[in-house]
């Protein structure tokens, strides 16, 4: 139960970081004028931090070279190594939809998916502690979290272009789901954290290449301008420590509860962002704040039923 509460608090606090790197990549898609630039150039610092901890650290370089070579022997297969691509679309979102939509009601889409998600990747059995069962603590999270993000729209918090804007964060909670998943396995085969949030960072960064080559081929060079602050580019480093806390606790409290602890962290570091520094969605209202509450409800409730 002390290593639940534990990783359920990393994961929090994980949270919490995840909503501060949305506003960071939402503002700087914006002074860049491309979703897509932000999430590559946000990546892409990540995977430097990760090559410069990796040449720090010789045991985790050894970690690394173990989990290659069970990847050629088949052990490790190639689709356990692509949760990178789900976290390139989830910062990929952050880029093109955050500053649309508001930080909150950003979150709250990626609420819905991520907690749905997460169900279904435990039910599979797709993480490596193994299939955990439906009970109904946990079937009941993804219908009040999608209720709550369909009250708030049928409300009028965003206009119909932001509602279907709102599919984008909706899919990339799902494929944070997945990518907790599969990133512990990976984290499994090489023994370690850092080679896992590597491999990660590796691929999200490929895919975002691929993407943003497309983009420059239909769209040409993004018309903004790279900003001058320091703060715009914390974006890679936040998400290291994201993806290093999801790869370090999936194993212990599974995926769900991860999602759920990740989901609280990041309505609450959203709501507060939003009150102490609004962006052009304006504060959150009322029900922000009992949707906050709800899902820190519902993770203590799930914690509990976890522990019998």
């Amino acid at each position: 139960m002390r290593g639940t509460v534990a990783g359920v608090l990393a994961a929090f606090l994980g949270g919490i970081g995840g909503a501060a790197q949305s506003r960071v990549n939402g503002a700087l898609a914006g002074r860049l004028h491309d979703g897509i630039a932000a999430a590559l150039l946000s990546n892409t610092t990540a995977l430097v931090l990760v090559i410069a901890a990796l040449a720090a650290a010789p045991a985790a370089r050894a970690g690394l070279r173990l989990a290659v070579d069970r990847l050629r022997r088949g052990t490790l297969r190639p689709w356990e190594c692509l949760g990178g691509a789900c976290g390139a679309l989830y910062v990929a979102s952050q880029g093109i939809s955050a500053g649309v939509l508001g930080l909150a009601v950003f979150t709250v889409a990626v609420v819905a998916g991520q907690s749905a998600g997460g169900l279904a990747v435990d039910r599979a059995g797709i993480a490596p502690g193994g299939r955990r069962p439906v009970t109904r603590a946990r079937a009941l999270v993804p219908r009040s979290r999608w209720r709550r993000s369909s009250s708030r729209s049928a409300a009028g918090s965003a206009p119909v272009p932001g509602l279907a804007l709102a599919v984008l964060p909706l899919a990339a909670g799902v494929a944070l789901a997945v990518q907790g998943a599969v990133n512990g396995r990976v984290r499994q085969a090489a023994g370690a954290v850092l080679p896992a949030v590597f491999i990660n960072a590796a691929v999200g960064t490929a895919a975002l290449l691929l993407a943003f080559g497309g983009v420059l081929a239909v769209h040409g060079w993004p018309g903004g301008s790279l900003p001058g602050r320091p703060w715009f580019y914390l974006g890679g480093a936040i998400g290291v420590g994201f993806t290093a806390i999801g790869v370090a606790v999936v194993r212990r409290i599974g995926v769900l509860l991860l999602g759920l602890a990740v989901i609280a962290g990041q309505l609450t570091g959203a709501l507060a962002l939003d009150l102490i520094a609004p962006g052009p969605a304006g504060r959150p209202g009322v029900t922000g704040y009992l949707g906050a509450g709800l899902t820190l409800a519902t993770v203590l409730v799930v914690v509990a039923r976890d522990r019998t």
